[in-house]
């Protein structure tokens, strides 16, 4: 690319992350382009002329945000660490987003208008996961009986459900004891036994 170019792509990723800090914070209504753009500190003009509209610019936030998730998760799978550790880091990664973003922008991201989006972003997690399920299978940290649909499910049932808990309860601060104790019984269950690798 040339400097103009890379002025432009630039100029471009700073209205998207200011975009996204402040409907992170406020949720979609109360933002305007004037205040993206004053966040961004560039022209209302700029904001315009690269998005064309606030909901345009909506929509490409939340392209942007579920890209970065898909590509942590990636990351994280392909790391040459222990298995019980990488399923802590990908629990710890994704809890760090969820507990972080306003209910309103939640809703928005994971609603049914943006069901082609979600589609394509719900498909890539899951071909990760089932990835990452094989290779507990493997190594024996997983049951091999159990078909990675079921343990996808039950995957999403045990990370929506600690986020809940942490969302309503403010005393319940996400740590790594937190996540260390919720990974054990999603192992092991709550039945005390020796644990077996």
């Amino acid at each position: 690319m040339n400097g103009y170019q890379i002025r432009t792509e630039s100029k471009k990723i700073k209205i998207l992350r200011s975009a996204l800090n402040l409907f992170d914070k406020f949720g979609y209504e109360p933002v305007s382009v004037k205040k993206i753009a004053e966040e961004a500190k560039v022209s209302k003009a700029s904001v315009y002329n690269y998005y064309g509209s606030k909901e345009n610019l909506y929509g490409e936030v939340i392209g942007y945000v579920l890209e970065n998730i898909s590509k942590q998760v990636e990351e994280i799978v392909a790391l040459p660490i222990d298995f019980h550790e990488k399923f802590k880091k990908i629990i710890l990664k994704e809890m760090e987003f969820l507990t972080r973003s306003s209910g309103e922008f939640m809703m928005e991201l994971f609603s049914t208008e943006n069901q082609i989006l979600n589609v394509n972003f719900h498909d890539r997690i899951s071909d990760l996961f089932f990835k990452f399920f094989e290779e507990g299978k493997s190594l024996g940290y997983i049951e091999a009986s159990y078909s990675n649909e079921f343990l996808y499910e039950y995957v999403k049932i045990v990370y929506l459900g600690l986020r809940q808990s942490v969302k309503m309860n403010p005393k319940l601060i996400l740590n790594d004891k937190l996540i260390e104790n919720s990974l054990n019984l999603f192992f092991y269950g709550i039945i005390k036994h020796e644990k077996q690798k």
